[in-house]
This record gives C-alpha cells, structure tokens and sequence, in this order.
C-alpha cells in the first residue's frame, strides 16, 4: 500500500513538472518532458496510480501542447504515456482535449515509418469515445487511410484498421444514427473493411491476418448498424464474408474466398396484418399496419411466442444477452503462449476462433436489420436440404465448433433466423416422388436436417451451450408444420429432451421444459405428440405431468423450475386436457392447491393462471369438476383475493371467472355466495388490475342461468359496469367494456321473462344505453365491445319505454353512433361489428315505429358496404343486417334498393383486391344469398315488377346453387321458406304476365338440384 501511495505522489508530482512548463520553452525544456516522460512511464500501470483524473487530463493535453508532432521520440513516449492512462487507469479523456489530442496524433503519423505505439494511442482514444465526432477528421486524414491500405506492411495496417473501426462504434445512445452529413466518410471505412475480407490479401502471416479480418468484420458490422443503405445496398457480398469467415479454421473446411450471394427466386408468401383475438375481455396487443422497408433500423429480439396460440415460457431467457460479449480487443498477449510451433498454434486458433465470431455477429446484425421476406430469400445458402449438401452452412458451424463462445454466437444466429421465419417454414411439406423437388418440400427437408443438427448438438456439455441449443429447438418447434411433414420427427425430439427435464442444472431443465411447451402448443395435434407424451414407466400419470408435478411438490426445486412446470400444466390443458389433465386431476389439484399457497409470488400467479387454464378447459369439455374447486375454494384461491399484492388478486378474479356455469350450478350455496361476495368487493379495488378483472369476471357470471335469474345479481352487476365505464384508466374501461357486453347479452335473454324485465329498473336501462353511447366514442379497442352492447340494449326498448322522449332520443343517438363506426374509421372489427349491431337492434319491432329517417341511414349505409367495401367480414355483415327486419312494412321503400345492392354485392364478390380476403368471399356469397332468401319470404305482388331485372341473373342462378350444394342444413331453412314462399306466391290468380315470369325466375333460382 505504502508502494502505492509514494506512486501517486510521485505521480502527482511529475504530472504538475510538466503541466508548470510554459509553451515557448527553454532549450533543456526537451530534455526535461523526455525524463519526466520516462519517469511516467516506468510506473507498474496496474496498480491504481491516477489520484486526480482531471489532472491527468491536463497532463495530456500539456504534452500534446508541447511536444512538436514531428518529435518521433517524444511523440512515442507520450503515446505510451497516454495508452496506459487510459486502458489502465481508466482516464476519460473528452471534449476538447480528446479532439486536441487526437489531432495531434494524425499530425504525427508518417505513410512508412509511423510507429505502432502512435496508432495504439489513437486507438484508445478513440475507442474510449463511442461515437461519430471524429470519423471526418479521420477519413480525410490520407495518411491513415493509405497505412490501412497498406498490403506491404500488414501490421501497421492492422493498428490502422483498428483506429478506423474504433471511429464506426455506434454511440451509446443507439436510437441516434448518424447524420446524413457523414454518409461518405462511412462509404469509405466500409469500403476499406471490405476489401480486406474480400481480397484476402494477407497470406504469409496467418495470425497477423486473422487480426484484420476481426477488426473489418467488427467494422462491417458497425457501420452497417448506423448506415442501413449500405447493408441493403451490399446484402449478397456482405452474406458471402459472412460465410466464408464463419468456418475459418474449422477442422476439415476448406477456406473458401468470398463471393456474393445471390437470393434464391423462391416465392414466399408476404405477411399480412390479422385481427387477433383472445379470449372475452383479454385484449390481444393489436398494432398498426405500416409499411416495413427492406432495412430497419433495429429490431427487438424476437419473443417465442409471437405467433398467437403459441406457447409463452414462464420464465423469459433473453437470447442477445445470452451470447457472451466477446470484447473490443483483438490482441492476444504472446505471454500466453510458448514459442515452440505448438504455441503459435494455439495463438492462431484463438484468434481463427475470434475471426468465426466477429463473422457470427456481423451475421446476426445482418439479419436483424435486413426484413424477413429478403433475408428468408438467402436461406438456402446457411441451412442445408441433407448431410451431403456443402459443409460450408450455419450447421457445421454450430456441430464443428470447437469453443463455446463460437456455438453461442451460431446458435443465437440460428435463433433469430428461425424466429424471422415461421410464416415461411409453415409452407413446409414432405416430398412425394415428384419429378421435380417444389420449394415446399426443400423446405421440408431443411426442417428434417435442423432436427437432425440439433438432436446432435444436445450432447455438449457447456451448460450456457446446451442452453442455448434448447432455445433453438424451441424456436424451430414453433416454426415447423408436423402435419404437413414425415411422422417421426416429433417422437425423436421428445426422445431426446426427455433426459433434460432432470438435468443437474435448473437452467437446462427450464430451457427443455420450454422446448416441450412448444411441442404441446404445436396445432394442428398430430397423433405422434399424443402417444410419446402419454407413454409413462409411472404406475398413474404420464411422464411429462408426473416430473412437473413433482418439480411442484418439492421445496428443493427451483422457483424458475416451478415456474415453467405450471406453464407446462396450463399448456396441457388447452390442447391434451382429456389425455393428460383431466385422469389425473386428483393430482394436479394437489399441487395447484400447494402452488396457490407459496411463498413466493411469481409461483402463486402462474398456479393462478394454470388454474385459470384448466377452468376453461373444463368448460369446454364438460369434465367432471366440482372437487377441483370445492378444494381450491377451501382456502388457497380464496386467499390469494385477499392477499396484498394486485396482480394476484387479479389473477383470483380472472380464476373465478373460469369457474363455469355447470360448475358453479353444482357448488354448495355458501360457496357461490363466496365467489360472487369476492368479485363484488374486489370491483371496488383501488388497483386498475384488480377492478378490471374482477368487473370482467362478474360479466361472465352474469351469463350463468342461476345468477341471470336473479334480478338482484343482475342490477347489482348492471351498476357496477356502469359505474367503471367511465373509469380514467384505459386498460380498466377496456374489459369493462367487455363486460357490458356479456351483461347486454345476458339482458336479451331475460327479455322473454316479464318478471325478469320488470325487475330490472327503467332507469338503469337508460343510464346503460346513454353510457354505452358516450364510451362508443371512445378508443377502437373499447368501440368494438361497446357497439355490440349497444345493438343489444336497442334490442330492449319496448313499446313502453319508446313512447319518452329521454328514450327515443337516447336511441336516435344511439343509432347515429352504430352507423357512424360501421362507416368510418380504420379498425375493422369496429365496423363489423357495428353492422352486426345494427342487425340486432332491427330485430326489435318498435324502433320502427320512431317517425324519423333513421331507416334511410342505415339501410344505404348497410348496402353501400355490401357493394363495395374492401373488407369481406364487414360486407358479411353488413349483409347478414340487412336480413335482420322481419316485415315487409319494416323495409318500406328500401326493400328494392335492398335487393339491387345484394344483386350488385353479389357480383362484386368476385373483385378481391386483397388476396387475405380470398378466404372469406365464400362466406360473403353465402349470406348474401341467405338475405335474398329472407326478402323472398316478404315479397308482394307489387314488388315483382322492380325486381324483375335482377332475377335474370346467370350469376345469380350459378351461386344460389353453390350454396345449396354447401350450406348446412340448419342454415337452409330461410332458403326453404323462401322457395314454398315463392310457390304459393305462384298460385295468386291476380298475377300479370310479367309477374308470373318473375316467379317463375325466382322458382328455378330456389330449385334445389338433388
């Protein structure tokens, strides 16, 4: 320590010699920076020697102030000086200084005999300070340029390469690029690293070499970070270094020189922006559609689960942070290595390894940045179709590697390009001697050699590695169609995972849960997956269910362990619960009722939701279940209302809310009071989570036949609703909105009950329908539930309530609002369901005895979107409302523009602009027949004559008859009522000519061709 401080002193004092000397300097002054500099050198940098940083600062900018940049002797000290202050002592040395110091340094480089030590020194400079400030007074600078030309003198070229690169870093601040300004001055150092990847110049010393081609490919990688046009501009000869580099050294491989790649002419098809939709009231994250460039400026790593109904892990393992960071430096200390030929082996394999690396995450960036459909394009030329395609792909790389650190940057490569390419791999098919091999089945056979490479790659003994791998296969399960490929693949898989899930180390373990996760989630379910998971060498439950029920039991197991054990058992529950959950469900109560009780919070929400999961599941399969909730309402599920934190006591409320009404009929009374007393109370929750789920949770209740019979639950739940509408959080009003819903629906099911309607107040009706008015002004996501409650409170307005005038202009209103969604704005399933609305509130006889024109509105709103609107689900039903009238009288004069606009809809079915739309043009003929079929049964006399043109429509005839060969049979009832209609119709002694021959067209268009 006492060594130390004497250093720091000593240190402190020659620092202020310097500094104290004045710029026009005495004779001796030379004599004196050059001792003084041999003194600050001579210091063991290793230890901690700068005390005061900001005086070190002004050490360096005193000498670069003093020193003429012509001195080679002192310009060399100073340099040495100032690479240990800041790779040792971690000086930062910025602002004007740095700028002052490194232009000095350019001052003082010479083409031939410039030293080593000054191009470290810039080096360091420069790679201390991330960022663009000085790329231009480094580019312009001809000598440094020329010394990273230099194919005469490698290893100058190599310290000038690296203080090029150093200047490409991005800064810290990522989201910034560059201006446009320094466009040629990144032109330029790209066009250098390049070169020197592509020419392969250095062929005498290999290691000196294998240095430049870490440094031009970590340079690549900057600049195409920053400058996005040069990447798209240089995609194939980028992809060709790329695959050159990542085998360089590898045993067996040849080198080969790079060349550019060039895209497959493969058809793939393009990505379309779908409506998700999850379960009621559980939002599915929607985004905009926008237009993606072929380049983007960076991308988010890809989540496992960004296909909707894929399998979300409990446990999220980030996979950019999982590749180790393989550093700035390039230098490998000789120190580390004997003289002998041996050690000049070892030496040169490190860094071969190293150039594999910086090749990998330039490949990686590469495909970051570059869009799917472009980079899919070159997939052929990484991933092989057999084992006798060229060893020169990502495969060998992950297989032949021989550090670690090179299968994690291949892998995490691998990772991401199977992630960017599940939409194309879904085209995947198995080959079945065809004359020709179809893009499909290549597919198909790259899928199988994945499999194959991976199954392989499991046998390393890294744990990050083997990790690594597993995430791999994760990605590759959710990217692969089993149904459409070769029985066999799945069964192998599971083979080999299965070992895994008791691997010594949790990491593993939770990695090959996932991967298994994935298998149970893939869909269509094929039999293979079924027969490998419900084979056991236990005596009562399946292998799979006994392991995560045993990782659930033990205190021992760790919590991320627990953790995806759930996820696995919810998982099974959506697509096996039959097979797997339900024979044993004694069992799995045991643990969730154990899991519900811990102590930790992450393992109560994810035995919540898994309880949530087998509710519904439950539900949908009619299983036996009443013991499952006696014993979770018994303390655990209860409990976890109460508890303190939110997102558990939301996560009660989603469960209860998945009890289901077969289940909750059968529970004891005291019981149901509980959950119903629960929910109440936790409607008034402080907490947004709380009250959102809770108010969603008592609108599926709400639909339970005991509970929709009592008045009392009905109003109470009613005011609720109605009361966190217009709550200030978005996400809360959201799931209210849903909720409204289910309480509308509820509503017209109680119409028929006269006791039930009188019970339930005018007044609450009213607040209801002018509430759910003002929240269908609201954002998309609350308008698209919203307008299908208020189509549905329209259906309640009797000839009673119709008759005060707070009602009808509450339904006038009412009205223009569903009109107004089904005509406007960008959110398609607002406007279908609107039209769908509309449809319901037509079914109610007295709206059509309001004397105004709001018939007039909506009828040619409805058949204006039938005719030409762009989206088919909202022409469907824009069509399937306008069947919704039941009189004849109630159609009035728009019973004939009615019928031209479905002739004319019918017709322009054929036009599908967007080839999404294709698979619903089906559907539309179909209901657009349907409502002809209906205004057939309200067809008069007087009607024949405006009609008669479009009753002599061939298309007309040809489609009528598709759909008779295709419609179910509970569907064709309408069309059976129209063609007896139309029959008896025929026998009306009064007819004309004309009329007769009109029924007679109709007669042969209902003609059913047995």
């Amino acid at each position: 320590m006492a060594v130390t401080i004497d250093s720091r002193e000593l240190f402190n004092s020659l620092s202020t010699k310097i500094t104290q000397l004045s710029y026009g300097r005495a004779k001796n002054d030379r004599s004196v920076i050059n001792s003084t500099l041999d003194e600050l050198n001579s210091f063991n940098y290793k230890y901690p020697i700068v005390a005061n940083p900001t005086k070190a600062v002004l050490l360096v900018n005193q000498c670069c102030s003093l020193i003429p940049p012509e001195d080679d002797e002192l310009v060399l000290k100073c340099c040495q000086l100032i690479t240990n202050l800041i790779t040792r002592q971690k000086v930062v040395i910025d602002g004007r200084t740095l700028t002052v110091t490194v232009l000095w340094c350019l001052q003082a480089l010479k083409d031939q005999d410039s030293s080593t030590d000054l191009l470290v020194a810039l080096d360091a400079l420069l790679r201390a300070n991330a960022g663009h400030e000085l790329i231009t007074e480094i580019v312009k600078n001809s000598t440094l340029l020329n010394l990273a030309k230099n194919e005469q003198k490698p290893e100058l070229a190599f310290f000038a390469l690296q203080c090029l690169e150093a200047c490409t870093i991005p800064a810290d601040d990522t989201k910034t690029l560059p201006p446009d300004e320094l466009k040629n001055e990144f032109q330029t150092s790209f066009e250098i690293f390049l070169k020197h990847t592509v020419k392969n110049h250095f062929k005498l010393d290999k290691l000196i070499s294998a240095k430049i081609y870490i440094v031009c490919l970590r340079g690549l990688q900057n600049v195409i970070k920053q400058k996005p046009d040069l990447l798209s501009d240089n995609l194939g000869i980028i992809l060709g270094v790329v695959k050159s580099y990542m085998l360089l050294g590898i045993s067996g491989i040849e080198f080969v020189k790079p060349q550019k790649l060039m895209p497959s002419p493969l058809s793939v098809p393009e990505t379309s922006t779908t409506e998700s939709r999850g379960k009621g009231g559980k939002m599915t994250k929607q985004r905009k559609p926008k237009t993606q460039p072929t380049i983007m400026k960076t991308r988010k790593s890809e989540k496992w689960d960004d296909d909707t109904g894929g399998y979300t892990p409990a446990v999220t393992m980030n996979t950019d942070e999982s590749v180790p960071n393989f550093g700035n430096s390039v230098k490998t200390s000789d120190s580390d290595f004997s003289d002998t030929e041996g050690g000049n082996l070892a030496k040169l394999n490190v860094m071969n390894g190293r150039v594999r690396q910086a090749a990998l995450g330039l490949f990686l960036h590469t495909i970051k940045l570059t869009h799917k459909t472009v980079i899919f394009s070159y997939w052929s030329s990484f991933i092989p179709e057999n084992p006798l395609s060229t060893k020169h792909n990502l495969m060998t790389c992950i297989l032949k590697e021989t550090s670690n650190r090179g299968s994690m940057a291949a892998l995490n490569a691998l990772l991401v390009l199977l992630s960017l390419s599940k939409v194309y791999l879904a085209q995947a098919e198995k080959g079945e001697n065809l004359a020709f091999t179809p893009f499909s089945v290549v597919l198909g056979l790259t899928i199988k050699e994945l499999h194959k490479c991976l199954s392989l790659a499991l046998s390393a003994h890294s744990i990050p590695v083997l990790t690594m791998v597993l995430k791999c296969f994760a990605a590759l399960v959710q990217a692969t169609p089993y149904h459409r490929l070769a029985p066999g693949l799945i069964t192998k898989l599971i083979r080999n995972v299965k070992p895994l899930v008791s691997h010594k180390d949790s990491t593993v373990q939770v990695a090959a849960l996932i991967v298994l996760g994935c298998v149970l989630a893939s869909e269509p379910i094929i039999p293979e997956s079924r027969e490998a998971f419900l084979k056991t060498n236990e005596p009562e439950t399946p292998w799979l269910l006994h392991r995560c029920l045993a990782n659930l039991e033990q205190d021992n197991v760790p919590t991320p362990v627990k953790l995806e054990s759930l996820q696995i058992i919810s998982v099974m529950s959506r697509n096996y619960f039959e097979d797997l959950v339900a024979p044993y469900l004694d069992h799995v109560t045991k643990a969730l009722d154990l899991s519900l009780a811990s102590k930790y919070t992450d393992v109560q929400l994810h035995a919540g939701r898994a309880v949530d999961f087998i509710g519904q599941a439950m539900s949908r399969c009619a299983a036996p279940c009443l013991h499952f909730w006696h014993s979770l309402l018994q303390g655990s599920l209860t409990s976890l209302l109460q508890t303190e934190q939110p997102v558990l006591r939301a996560i009660g409320c989603d469960c209860l809310g998945s009890i289901g009404a077969e289940a909750f009929e059968q529970l004891p009374r005291d019981k149901q009071i509980l959950c119903v007393t629960l929910l109440f109370t936790s409607s008034r929750d402080e907490e947004n989570a709380v009250k959102g789920a809770a108010v969603r949770a008592l609108a599926i209740c709400v639909l339970y036949p005991s509970l929709r019979e009592d008045s009392g639950f009905v109003v109470d739940t009613a005011e609720r609703i109605y009361s966190v509408l217009g709550d200030e959080n978005f996400a809360v009003r959201v799931k209210c909105s849903w909720a409204l819903g289910n309480l509308s629906d509820a509503l017209v099911l109680n119409k028929g009950s006269a006791l039930l309607v009188d019970e339930f107040p005018k007044s609450l009706i009213l607040k209801l329908l002018k509430g759910t008015i003002k929240a269908s002004s609201d954002g998309d996501k609350i308008k698209m539930n919203t307008v299908r409650a208020l189509g549905n409170l329209l259906q309640l307005i009797d000839e009673s309530l119709i008759g005060e005038r707070e009602f009808r202009d509450a339904v006038q209103e009412g009205i223009g609002i569903l009109v107004k969604n089904c005509t406007s704005g960008s959110n398609m399933k607002v406007r279908w369901n609107s039209c769908y609305a509309i449809g319901n509130a037509m079914k109610n006889s007295f709206l059509f005895s309001l004397q105004n024109n709001w018939q007039e509105r909506v009828f040619n709103s409805l058949s204006d979107l039938v005719v030409n609107f762009r989206n088919f689900k909202v022409r469907i039903n824009a069509a399937l409302a306008l069947s919704s009238p039941q009189k004849r009288e109630f159609y009035g004069r728009f019973y004939q523009p009615v019928w031209v606009s479905l002739i004319k809809g019918l017709e322009t079915s054929e036009n599908v602009a967007d080839f999404n739309e294709y698979k619903h043009r089906d559907n539309l003929v179909e209901q657009i027949c349907l409502t002809l079929g209906h205004l057939m049964t309200l067809l008069t006399k007087e009607d024949l004559a405006f009609i008669k043109d479009g009753v002599n429509s061939d298309y007309l005839n040809i489609q009528m008859k598709r759909v008779w060969e295709k419609l179910l049979p509970e569907k064709s009832t309408v069309l059976f009522d129209a063609q007896n209609y139309v029959t008896s119709l025929k026998n009306n002694p009064d007819l004309s000519d004309g009329q007769k021959n009109t029924l007679d067209c109709l007669h042969n268009i209902l003609k059913q061709d047995l």
